[in-house]
């Protein structure tokens, strides 16, 4: 990895680390779009990976989502026998106050 892309994938992360969300501007989707190909097997695009991180309909960040939804599928198909009554049982209690859902 080159050092602008090390220096860009240093700044995504400092901003998830201080819970900065919301969208990205298209230099910072590029150096984890990259990351995730190499470390998949490039069965994608970088381009179509930082695609999908562009699309408003996905959003990345500090807080949980849609956990209880997908554990209601989950139980209702029987990958799991019984499910949470809230996404902070599946979560260490440092990210509690965070609003998930």
């Amino acid at each position: 990895m080159s050092r602008r892309r090390s220096r860009e994938l240093g700044e995504v992360t400092r901003a998830i680390s201080f819970g900065q969300t919301g969208r990205a501007p298209q230099s910072l989707r590029v150096a984890p779009s990259e990351i995730y190909v190499a470390d998949t097997g490039g069965k994608e695009s970088v381009e179509e990976t930082e695609k999908q991180l562009a699309d408003p309909e996905n959003t990345f960040d500090l807080a949980p989502r849609k956990l209880v939804k997908l554990t209601d599928f989950m139980n209702a198909s029987g990958t799991i026998k019984s499910k949470p009554t809230s996404w902070k049982e599946m979560f260490f209690p440092e990210v509690h106050e965070l609003s998930g859902d």
